[in-house]
């Protein structure tokens, strides 16, 4: 078996093995099977599920469809089982460091664990999520789409002409005359291509544009040393939204504030229930006297 492979394991297994209980396990305990003997201990398939069932989805579908997967995945385990146990005949586990990094992954299990707790205790309801839509609609609405149009002017001081001819309050079509390029087609954020120009995007300075107004002009914008004026010429309005046609995108968006939310709460709370206090003050001193050592 190739190093390569326990390693990963490994990282696997630190990473995702505690997150879950198993459905593998819970499914099979009746017919729980051993998978490996290590002398006179047994490794039973329920212990490996429950790990399992900790991965990915992408990887719990490996594991559950895919006979060489599931293989290579027990191999992995029973690997990393042995080399413990020799580890711990070694007392390599009563080592300073190795301790140390117990008690750090210790830490994080708990943590991971408490905040996973807490998060399953809430209870996002349909009223919540109805009322959040409503203070964040406009996040939700169709975007505005506007049509321009363009001149090209060879110099700054060209530009800064017609735009002084602009703000005296000449037509845009008059001064542009023949050279005036019309845009066909809308433009938006979701598809800010401006076919004209080869569909150069417009997304950075969209919001921009729309706040002209039909009848507006932009600033003059310099690209490869030439400079362009742009004018909205059309604009149709943002359709109005409503809360079933981004119910998923709603609940999802809902969901993320919900739980950074509890986490943030979690935290703040945990800390002043155990008091903390960092000294930022002591790191910021020692860390100047480092560098002045270095």
């Amino acid at each position: 078996m190739r190093l390569r492979g326990v390693v990963f394991f490994v990282l696997v297994l630190v990473l995702f093995g505690t997150n879950a209980i198993s459905v593998y396990a819970e499914e099979s305990v009746a017919d729980d099977y051993v998978v490996a003997t290590l002398g006179v201990e047994k490794i039973y398939f329920s212990e490996v599920a429950k790990i399992a069932d900790g991965l990915s989805q992408e990887l719990k579908n490996s594991f559950a469809n895919d006979l060489q997967w599931r293989y290579n995945f027990i191999q992995n385990y029973v690997t990393l089982y042995a080399l413990a146990k020799r580890a711990a005949d070694e007392k390599i586990d009563k080592n300073e460091e190795v301790n140390f990094s117990f008690e750090n992954v210790k830490r994080q299990i708990l943590s991971n664990k408490l905040v996973s707790d807490t998060l399953s205790k809430v209870n996002l309801t349909q009223e919540n999520v109805e009322r959040y839509f409503e203070s964040a609609k406009v996040n939700y609405q169709s975007d505005e789409d506007i049509r321009l149009s363009y001149v090209k002017l060879s110099s700054k001081e060209e530009a800064d002409s017609f735009m002084n001819q602009l703000n005296k309050g000449k037509e845009f079509d008059r001064l542009a005359k023949k050279s005036k390029v019309e845009g066909n087609d809308f433009i938006s954020k979701a598809n800010p291509y401006y076919k004209e120009l080869g569909n150069l995007s417009f997304a950075n300075v969209l919001d921009s544009f729309t706040a002209l107004g039909v009848g507006g002009s932009s600033n003059p914008v310099e690209m490869n040393s030439e400079f362009y004026i742009f004018h909205v010429e059309e604009k149709k309005p943002a359709a109005k939204v409503v809360l079933a046609q981004v119910r998923d995108r709603v609940i999802q968006d809902y969901t993320r504030q919900v739980r950074e939310t509890v986490v943030t709460n979690l935290i703040n709370e945990t800390m002043e229930q155990k008091e903390v206090i960092i000294n930022t003050d002591i790191i910021t001193e020692q860390f100047k006297l480092s560098k002045k050592e270095e």
